[in-house]
C-alpha cells in the first residue's frame, strides 16, 4: 500500500499540471491585441527600450532552469515621469524579434534610450 505522502505528492503533481494546462489554453484563446492606434513616443519625446526575463523558477533553490524562462520587451514613454508603457511577451532577445516590435510601437523622431543590450545596436 503506497503511503500517503507519495499519493499526496502524486495528486499535487497532478492537481500542478491540470492548472498549466488550463493556463496555457486560456492564453492561447486570447486575442491579439492590436497596438497599432496607440503608438508611444513622437518627435523629440523619450522612449525607453529594455528586455526582462519573466517566470524563472529555481531548481532545488541552487540557480536557474533556463527551460522555464520567458523573454519580455518593454517600451515606455517618459516625459518627467512615465506616461505610457507598452509590455509585450517575445520568443527571445534576438535584433530580429525585437525590432519589429520597436518600429511598429514608436513614432518616428522619437528619442530611444536602452542599455547596452547587442539587440539595440541596429537602433542607432
Amino acid at each position: 500500500m503506497p503511503s500517503s505522502e507519495t499519493s499526496n505528492k502524486k495528486l499535487f503533481k497532478y492537481i500542478c499540471n491540470t492548472i498549466e494546462k488550463i493556463i496555457k489554453k486560456i492564453i492561447q484563446n486570447l486575442p491579439e491585441t492590436d497596438f497599432s492606434n496607440n503608438i508611444l513616443g513622437g518627435p523629440g519625446l523619450i522612449i525607453q527600450v529594455d528586455e526582462t526575463m519573466l517566470n524563472y523558477k529555481a531548481k532545488s533553490h541552487r540557480g536557474c532552469s533556463p527551460s522555464s524562462k520567458t523573454d519580455s520587451t518593454w517600451i515606455v514613454e517618459i516625459s518627467n515621469s512615465t506616461k505610457r508603457v507598452l509590455a509585450k511577451v517575445m520568443e527571445n532577445k534576438k535584433a530580429e524579434t525585437i525590432i519589429p516590435i520597436k518600429c511598429s510601437q514608436v513614432a518616428a523622431g522619437s528619442l530611444i534610450w536602452t542599455d547596452e543590450h547587442k539587440s539595440y545596436a541596429s537602433l542607432v
